[in-house]
């Protein structure tokens, strides 16, 4: 069953540690990974609980090169994690002496007073603004201040300085969706989901992905335009649906449209529940009426495509899904509905690309990532589908399914990659000996490996 879920706004210390640290760890890998920069390395030290390396190796870097800000923020991550705040701010304040740098060391002051709490905002303000008028054109200046706004429920002012952001650099998602957050507090639902739409096709971060689907299902809670008096009711109607409990579930709904015969929550759990029953008509009709009382209504929409689908009209499902995607392409269900409907169809291309949306949205879910890898082996992404399958072993090293696909990968390569055979096979040999080692009595593995080492 397809459901949005609502969530509320979670503004703590524990946001502003994350988005004024910052983050470049890639949602999807569809090629190989580089070499982590020394910069990243020295981070990983922060997170690793060894932050006061961490400093002295950021420290050493921001001597070679004191205009990345991305190593200043995560300068004072590590001082903050170390308790060494008040070096880093000596640091600094050591730093402002020299005219060239001041603008940076106003930045470095704003971020320790930053990462000292909420306390602290407006000392971090006035830095950063010194720093904006020293650095006019560094959009990452504006940001940091519409995240101290946002903090402090300054929602005009936050709109201002992420608007500025936005305009220094437009292409960076992270400023669309702060700024869809403030527009979706402010009541301007609509303008922030024409913010959102285009995010994740602009290769966010992980943070950034998760922030712009808390906003998404804020703006699509289900239960946002029910009257107060019903909703209880709702909620339990969508648990009965959840745990399976479908007459129950029905019988609920119609004594909720008894009395408001327009909800569209109502309406659409009804649709919902009759076609569980396979009652497609009396579904089509609910959901149809669901969609007249709240056309934006995405799981209405999924539900129509639920129920076409399921009869085999996969034109008219896709055209619902897709509505529904256009709608709120932050909703993982969605996602995975398209690919579904791809993969039935043997459309091996869009469904990849439907379940690296699904990737991207749920990273920790690994069934999704063999789904992905799947379909982009069925539409012939071999090395793609390699990597997906190696990420998912830097997470579950002894990940039987991921080293049996991989062995096999690298042995259809030897035949096809005549240059590369010798690699491809030394690869087969290597997930495939893993593989036996975890499972010694599987006769497929036992079989490719003959193949690999004859």
């Amino acid at each position: 069953m397809y459901m949005l879920r609502g969530n509320r706004f979670l503004v703590a210390g524990t946001l502003l540690v994350l988005w004024l640290a910052g983050c470049h760890r890639p949602v999807l890998r569809p090629e190989p990974s580089p070499a982590p920069t020394p910069a990243l390395e020295a981070r990983q030290l922060t997170r690793l609980g060894r932050p006061g390396e961490a400093m002295e190796r950021l420290a050493r870097l921001l001597q070679e090169n004191p205009r990345d800000l991305a190593v200043q923020r995560w300068y004072v991550e590590a001082a903050r994690a170390a308790g060494r705040l008040d070096q880093a701010e000596r640091r600094y304040r050591r730093l402002e002496k020299k005219s060239r740098l001041r603008g940076l060391a106003n930045y470095g002051l704003a971020m320790v007073e930053a990462a000292r709490g909420p306390g602290h905002l407006e000392p971090a303000l006035d830095r950063f603004r010194q720093a904006a008028g020293l650095l006019p054109e560094a959009a990452d200046i504006p940001y940091r201040m519409g995240l101290l706004y946002l903090l402090a429920g300054r929602n005009r002012e936050a709109l201002a300085a992420f608007a500025r952001a936005m305009q220094l650099d437009g292409q960076q998602p992270a400023y669309r969706v702060a700024r869809a957050e403030v527009l979706s507090r402010l009541g301007r639902d609509g303008e922030a989901m024409e913010l959102l739409r285009p995010v994740l096709d602009m290769q966010p971060e992980q943070p950034v992905v998760q922030r712009a689907r808390t906003v998404a299902a804020r703006i699509y809670d289900p239960t946002r335009d029910s009257d107060p008096e019903v909703v209880t009711d709702l909620r339990k109607v969508m648990d009965l649906l959840t745990r399976d409990y479908v007459q129950q579930a029905l019988q609920l709904a119609n004594k909720v449209l008894d009395r408001f015969p327009r909800d569209a929550l109502a309406l659409t759990l009804k649709g919902l529940a009759h076609s569980r029953l396979l009652n497609n008509g009396e579904a089509v009709a609910a959901l149809e009426a669901a969609l007249a009382s709240q056309p934006g209504n995405p799981s209405a929409l999924v539900g129509l495509g639920d129920i076409y689908f399921r009869l085999e009209r996969f034109g008219k499902a896709r055209r619902y899904y897709e509505q529904a995607a256009e709608l709120n392409p932050f909703d993982p269900e969605v996602h995975q509905r398209l690919g579904e409907l791809a993969s039935a169809r043997r459309e091996h291309q869009l469904a990849a690309q439907s379940f690296a949306r699904l990737v991207m949205l749920q990273p920790r879910v690994l069934q999704n990532r063999y789904r992905y890898a799947l379909e982009l082996y069925s539409a012939n992404h071999w090395h793609q589908a390699i990597d997906v399958y190696r990420g998912i072993l830097e997470e579950k090293p002894d990940d039987l399914e991921s080293l049996v696909r991989l062995g096999s990968l690298h042995l259809l390569l030897s035949r096809r990659e005549a240059a590369r055979k010798k690699h491809h096979l030394q690869q087969a040999a290597r997930y495939l000996r893993r593989a036996r080692e975890i499972n010694p009595e599987n006769q497929a593995i036992k079989e490719m490996l003959q193949q690999v080492e004859k």
